[in-house]
């Protein structure tokens, strides 16, 4: 029988954590202070020593009571501004997402379809980026709280 890990959706523990919008060590002080709380089968330990903590999508279901895209929805926001003024905000619910629709306005007001944008990251932190166009006129997005 073939297995495929990617269905799985296995992830460290850090991984996980940031991925459904919570602190680094989330998953670790909640193993240590509700074990309880785990699906059964849904975590691990991988390598030598200390090793590598992971755990499954349906793990972090289980214990988050929501899904990835439920952790994450809205909170990326992407703006537009000319000359300093913002004229355009919209949240969506993925890095990829902003990106894809800053490309599409981005090529909408340049009048080129097929152009490549190369954006600046601004603060990796925050997660935030920003593409400057001609004149005054610049796209960021940036994830942030709801």
């Amino acid at each position: 029988m073939k297995m495929n890990l990617k269905e799985l959706g296995i992830m460290t523990f850090p991984e996980a954590s940031e991925r459904w919008n919570k602190e680094r060590s989330y998953v670790v002080q909640q193993l240590a202070d509700n074990p309880h709380k785990f699906l059964e089968g849904s975590i691990d330990r991988i390598g030598k020593g200390k090793g590598t903590q992971i755990i499954t999508r349906a793990g972090m279901e289980h214990l988050t009571g929501i899904t990835e895209k439920e952790a994450n929805e809205g909170l990326w926001l992407v703006r537009h501004e000319i000359n300093w003024i913002v004229d355009f905000e919209k949240r969506v619910d993925s890095e990829i997402e902003a990106r894809k629709l800053i490309t599409s306005l981005a090529a909408e007001e340049l009048n080129e379809n097929n152009k490549t944008f190369n954006f600046e990251e601004l603060d990796t932190k925050k997660k935030k980026s920003i593409l400057k166009l001609r004149g005054n006129s610049i796209y960021t997005y940036e994830k942030s709280a709801k």
